[in-house]
């Protein structure tokens, strides 16, 4: 029985476990160590990139948090 038969025989005995089962898949997604380590660092390497531009440039631009280029690379920073 694969995972998809598994569902559907949960739903057919419980039909109130149907709500269980999509919430259930939220918290596996987000307790997934891959997409915290990705994301986590993605973020960090935004704010960090905010400070260093803060320090060199003695002003603070926020739109360096969203923006893209420049080091450290979010997208390295996500994808490695």
């Amino acid at each position: 029985m694969d995972y998809y038969q598994a569902k559907q025989y949960i739903i057919q005995k419980n039909p109130t476990q149907k709500e269980c089962l999509s919430v259930n898949w939220f918290f596996q997604l987000i307790s997934n160590p891959y997409l915290i380590t990705a994301l986590s660092s993605w973020f960090i390497a935004q704010v960090l990139k905010v400070i260093i531009n803060a320090i060199v440039s003695r002003k603070l631009d926020m739109t360096r948090l969203v923006g893209d280029g420049g080091m450290p690379s979010g997208h390295s920073a996500t994808v490695t």
